[in-house]
């Protein structure tokens, strides 16, 4: 069957070899080469390695793309493969054809690409055998401002505190979170939260020293790149830091979720919030999801917590910026009563904001928007929350852009993206929310993100003109020009187009003919005037 299956394509790939040569335009040149090349890796195999030419998987419209496919020994000499690129939000296609050859080890090729999409290189070998990577093209952002928090969760600390699973493919931890990093300014967000403060990382016992190495060089690393640190503090450390009611039928499967003794925690507290006083780009998060699996006490024991931990960090530092841990399934009523203890210590200096989750699609999320926010309004909660951690399985490319559009529409002060990118432990969680994939391949969402920060991250916010599940219109204003932005959280509607002279662009950026009717669906449209 095999070799059945071996001669049918290679009769397919004579056959498709013909007609590519009848347009050149789609075909792919490639060249075959024993001068070594340096590449960044986007997968190997016993037989193959093959990458990018440059630092990552990230281009810029009509830069130059230099694919590389190393054949890596002579099992393959001979063996002829279809090369191709396709991307599915330019239209762009190209193949072409080689026999590897390990003498000449090297085949490459180069294309561009004057539009913003992902782009899929694929590698089919005459048996059948197929390997793909992806290439992302955009427009490298300018760096959003600090009016509002267009943000990432990147474990990079788990680089460092949980080893090589959490380490890119051949990158140590440092490479790593250098790489990541480098990634997330190219695409203009301005803040990166992380999920643990590693607080057992940090001190191994009550009242002892605190080891602020790993958090000083990521933070710094952070910081350098003009980002804010969104630190999540909370989580106990063990046993010896749990509180005494705890400890009796202490589970170490969930030892971190238990409250901490609350003079442990506070000589904890005052110690990192002594050592970054002097740092103001950093923005604290007290606990995450104290209403749900990650925190195992009451409700009034989070408050105490949260209200002490408040008071140590504004007594160092009164300007830093503090909000309440963000609450899972927040549009539940039983909610109510940690925005009102958040809007209690709003009224008392003591918190900035308050926080929220949000994992759901778009069939859910604009009435669990508007319950959630009606909660808030009860509280006599003024700010618009900060939405700290926003994903949806699978990275649902429009989702995620209309998510970051409405968590801004409604007045909140961020936006954080659950998750950047995928782990090397294929198990973890967090793989079906990602970004990127383990070698930092983008997804859809990764440009559809770009694009919100590209036109908006140096905007201000105007007004919400239409706030209806089938019709979002926003006003922004940057530069001296007007944008609007049209999305729906529901169904398609079909309105006139507005009037004016003005330019229109997809979610990928890619500018657009616009009609005198426009149809308004999940995938957002940005009107430039």
């Amino acid at each position: 069957m095999t070799q059945i299956i071996s001669f049918l394509l290679s009769v397919i790939f004579a056959v498709d070899m013909f007609f590519i040569g009848l347009f050149p335009e789609k075909q792919l040149i490639i060249t075959q080469s024993e001068t070594e090349t340096e590449y960044y890796a986007n997968g190997e195999n016993d037989n193959l390695r093959f990458g990018v030419v440059g630092n990552g998987n990230l281009f810029e419209p009509d830069e130059e793309i230099k694919v590389v496919i190393e054949c890596l020994n002579d099992s393959l000499d001979g063996t002829k493969a279809k090369i191709s690129v396709r991307s599915n939000q330019t239209g762009f296609n190209k193949r072409g054809y080689v026999v590897f050859n390990s003498d000449l080890p090297y085949n490459t090729f180069s294309f561009s690409s004057d539009k913003n999409g992902i782009f899929t290189v694929s590698i089919k070998l005459s048996d059948a055998t197929e390997y793909s990577f992806n290439i992302g093209v955009l427009l490298k952002n300018t760096q959003a401002n600090d009016s509002f928090y267009y943000g990432i969760q990147p474990y990079v600390t788990r680089a460092y505190t949980w080893g090589k699973g959490f380490q890119l493919p051949n990158h140590t931890a440092e490479e790593s979170v250098d790489r990541i990093l480098d990634i997330a300014q190219y695409i203009g967000v301005n803040l990166v939260r992380e999920d643990s403060v590693g607080w057992g990382a940090m001190q191994n016992e009550a009242y002892g020293d605190v080891d602020f190495s790993v958090q000083d060089l990521l933070i710094g690393k952070i910081n350098e790149r003009n980002m804010k640190y969104n630190w999540l503090l909370g989580f106990n450390a063990g046993k010896w830091s749990a509180a005494d009611k705890y400890k009796e039928n202490y589970d170490e499967s969930i030892g971190w979720t238990y409250p901490p003794d609350e003079d442990i925690w506070s000589d904890f507290a005052g110690k990192v919030a002594e050592h970054y006083a002097d740092n103001p780009d950093i923005l604290w998060e007290i606990w995450n999801e104290p209403n749900f699996y990650f925190f195992a006490g009451t409700p009034e024991e989070y408050f105490s917590l949260l209200e002490k931990t408040a008071k140590i960090i504004k007594a160092e530092n009164p300007s830093a910026y503090v909000y309440s841990g963000g609450l899972a399934v927040a549009e539940k009523e039983s909610n109510l009563v940690f925005y009102q203890k958040s809007a209690d210590l709003m009224n008392k200096n003591l918190l900035d904001n308050f926080g929220y989750h949000n994992h759901d699609g778009l069939d859910n999320y604009y009435d669990y928007m508007g319950k959630m926010l009606s909660l808030a309004k009860s509280a006599e909660l003024a700010n618009g929350g900060f939405n700290s951690e926003s994903g949806v399985g699978g990275t649902d490319a429009a989702t995620i852009a209309c998510k970051a559009l409405y968590t801004r529409s409604t007045g909140a002060k961020g936006f954080v993206s659950f998750a950047f990118r995928k782990t090397v432990t294929p198990e973890n969680d967090i793989n079906d929310f990602a970004f990127f994939n383990e070698h930092m391949q983008p997804t859809e969402a990764v440009i559809t993100y770009a694009t919100v920060i590209r036109f908006l991250g140096n905007a201000d916010f105007v007004r919400n003109i239409s706030n209806e599940k089938n019709l979002v219109i926003d006003e922004y204003t940057a530069n001296g020009k007007k944008i609007e932005v049209y999305y729906s959280l529901g169904e398609k509607t079909k309105i006139a187009a507005p009037e004016g002279d003005y330019k229109t662009f997809d979610m990928y950026g890619n500018e657009i003919k616009a009609g005198g009717k426009m149809t308004v669906s999940n995938s957002p449209i940005y009107i430039v005037y």
